[in-house]
């Protein structure tokens, strides 16, 4: 998945949408989330790491 914010109000939109799966990243170390898209159910996987881009994309987004 790869993530390009045009404006912030897509930064916003993504902060509340990820949110919940940011705050439970100790608890959860694989998520999936099922969004419907154009009506077609479209699954998403986020794997959380100790080290390297993923983990600071993940601080980024919290604050």
């Amino acid at each position: 998945l790869c993530l390009m914010f045009v404006d912030e109000s897509d930064h916003e939109t993504l902060t509340a949408i990820l949110g919940p799966v940011v705050a439970e990243r100790d608890a959860i170390k694989e998520s999936r989330l099922i969004l419907s898209l154009a009506g077609l159910p479209r699954s998403f996987r986020f794997h959380f790491r100790g080290t390297g881009y993923d983990e600071k994309m993940v601080r980024e987004m919290e604050g």
